[in-house]
């Protein structure tokens, strides 16, 4: 029964969950809950996080989410990289690629590149264990040479397709 001069209360929404809505196949539902050293590069989990160790502090193998993608049919980023610009800079290219992995992945570690592959056309095509190392890969290479590049993102995975060309 409202008063007079009284506001009721609000309605609480019963739709306000947000659910993640993108599927990536190599997502951990959670934190790990134990200790764990990788068995293909050596990073070790410690409280949930994914690090650099010198020595490994945990009996306890698994894969990380890095390796289990370089592994896998399933890569978060793609770059490809074309145009006549290429064909003459191509080790430029490739060294600056490289350099920018090394220090995406020193703070990131499981950010790294898979591949670089060259097409019979000479397109090179970059694959990334994340999405984000293949935009930042794509915006240095913009940066530093100039060319149009395309963002494409997949709507409802963790996948970027970057395009670059000159």
């Amino acid at each position: 029964m409202d008063q007079p001069g009284r506001t009721p209360p609000p309605r609480r929404r019963r739709d306000r969950l947000v659910e993640d809505s993108r599927h990536d196949p190599y997502r951990a539902p959670g934190k790990p809950s134990e200790d764990a050293v990788c068995r293909g590069c050596g990073l070790g989990v410690r409280s949930g996080r994914w690090q650099r160790c010198s020595t490994p502090w945990a009996p306890r193998e698994t894969l990380c989410p890095a390796c289990q993608r370089t592994q896998g049919p399933y890569p978060a980023g793609f770059l490809c990289l074309r145009g006549d610009f290429l064909r003459g800079h191509r080790e430029e290219i490739t060294s600056l690629i490289r350099h920018v992995e090394a220090r995406e992945e020193a703070e990131h570690p499981l950010q790294r590149v898979i591949g670089i592959d060259e097409g019979d056309d000479g397109v090179l095509l970059v694959t990334t264990t994340g999405s984000h190392l293949a935009r930042t890969l794509a915006q240095a290479v913009q940066r530093a040479y100039g060319g149009s590049l395309e963002l494409r993102y997949a709507e409802g995975e963790n996948l970027v397709r970057a395009v670059w060309e000159r």
